[in-house]
């Protein structure tokens, strides 16, 4: 299981990628301490694998596209997120660290065989399905959760190439098999139910929005230009991220450009002050103060601890 202080993202676009994802098996386990991520946060990503997580302690908030849902995850609950759907986390309270399972739906089927068609694909491809919860306070909950927090108690190491074959892989796709199946049962309710929340025009206009600055973010940009994005006026601009996101667009901004920095650090040996230029910071000394008070360290200092946690 592999630490995270931030998401990769696809250069210019918003898919969350997964460097370490061996293509025969498409399976990473990750341990998000969202402390050490830019704001206690990840901004709004999306990816085509699924995600079942298991929150060890603290609060996380979880935001779909309709943005107007917020599901809360307390210490002890757990969650899905289905594939392809836009989602942003938040820690609401400090030490919150989350266990996450992601992969690819073909890890438990075969694309167009029959457990695919039968029980993949009409959960993958139902579109009102985004986020489910699970929470210790409730007894019909109790054998989902016992289940997925035994999950992670064995070490699973899916990117050793040298560790020999014990049938670690067809246990775990057992396991994550049998909380397939009770993810299934809680979304088919919503199969095709027609009182789903659907997109509003703030939605969208939020959606309009966030894109922009997720494409624009190395460029001199300022609230006129995110507002542009979506036709509307700055004072809707402000009110919209403060209501939908709970915080300004500036502040938006800056953290997206944190967070696209924390990538270059950890995965390339760019120089701070081309770092610094091609996430949008004008000079390297504002780049450090921003990333000083975003993730507590200095950029120098980020960058060896990563050296010093991947190695």
């Amino acid at each position: 299981m592999r630490n995270t202080d931030h998401i990769v993202l696809e250069r210019g676009g918003r898919e969350e990628l997964f460097p370490d994802m061996p293509a025969d098996w498409p399976y990473v386990a990750e341990r998000a301490e969202l402390d050490r991520y830019p704001g206690r946060s990840c901004t709004w990503h999306w990816h085509r694998e699924v995600e079942l997580f298991y929150v060890v302690s603290g609060a996380l908030e979880y935001r779909t596209r309709a943005i107007s849902e917020r599901t809360v995850f307390p210490a002890g609950s757990a969650g899905f997120v289905n594939s392809g759907y836009m989602h942003m986390t938040t820690a609401l309270e400090p030490g919150t660290v989350q266990l996450l399972h992601i992969f690819r739906p073909e890890l438990l089927a075969d694309p167009g065989g029959r457990i695919g068609s039968r029980a993949i694909d009409p959960l993958v491809g139902e579109r009102r399905v985004d986020v489910l919860a699970w929470y210790p306070d409730r007894p019909e909950d109790a054998a989902f959760l016992e289940l997925i927090a035994r999950s992670f108690s064995k070490p699973y190491d899916a990117g050793a190439e040298d560790a020999p074959f014990q049938m670690e892989e067809l246990r775990l796709r057992s396991v994550l098999s049998e909380l397939w199946c009770q993810v299934l049962e809680r979304a088919r309710p919503l199969f095709g139910c027609p009182s789903v929340t659907r997109l509003t025009p703030r939605d969208v206009r939020l959606e309009q929005m966030v894109g922009f600055v997720h494409e624009h973010f190395a460029e001199p940009v300022g609230v006129a230009d995110i507002a542009g994005a979506a036709a509307t006026s700055e004072r809707d601009c402000y009110r919209t991220f403060k209501s939908c996101m709970g915080t300004s667009p500036h502040r938006y901004l800056r953290d997206y450009r944190i967070e696209q920095s924390c990538r270059l650090l950890a995965f390339t040996t760019r120089p701070l002050a081309a770092i610094a230029r091609s996430c949008g910071f004008s000079t390297a000394s504002r780049f450090g103060a921003a990333f000083r008070a975003a993730m507590g360290c200095t950029p120098s200092a980020y960058r060896a601890r990563w050296r010093e946690l991947d190695s």
